[in-house]
């Protein structure tokens, strides 16, 4: 079996979620396999409007945040954690098998 090399940074991340975004219908929230963002899973998220969520770790403290391709970000505040059903699936996957932050630690395959 040929290894899988590792690819760092937002961008991997990034062109993976457009190619499972096009099998995804409005308001779905899938796991991308293989992909990490400071150590945690990758969310991907669809909305309504057909535009792409990436959302992942913020900080060791749980923070949770939307990811952009340019590597900004918007950190999701706890009370719209709880407000919107599609961040808690999000947070569900971000923290699946006791996911822990780590600084850095963002690609495919890592």
């Amino acid at each position: 079996m040929p290894s899988v090399s590792a690819s760092k940074g937002l961008s991997p991340v990034f062109d993976r979620a457009k190619s499972v975004a096009k099998t995804m219908e409005n308001r779905e929230v899938k796991q991308l396999r293989g992909a990490k963002i400071n150590g945690g899973n990758v969310a991907v998220y669809k909305a309504r409007n057909g535009v792409l969520n990436v959302l992942g770790l913020t900080s060791s403290k749980g923070g949770m945040a939307r990811y952009f391709t340019n590597g900004n970000q918007f950190v999701i505040t706890p009370d719209a954690q709880e407000k919107y059903g599609f961040y808690q699936k999000a947070k569900k996957i971000i923290y699946k098998n006791n996911s822990k932050y780590k600084e850095g630690h963002t690609g495919m395959n890592i």
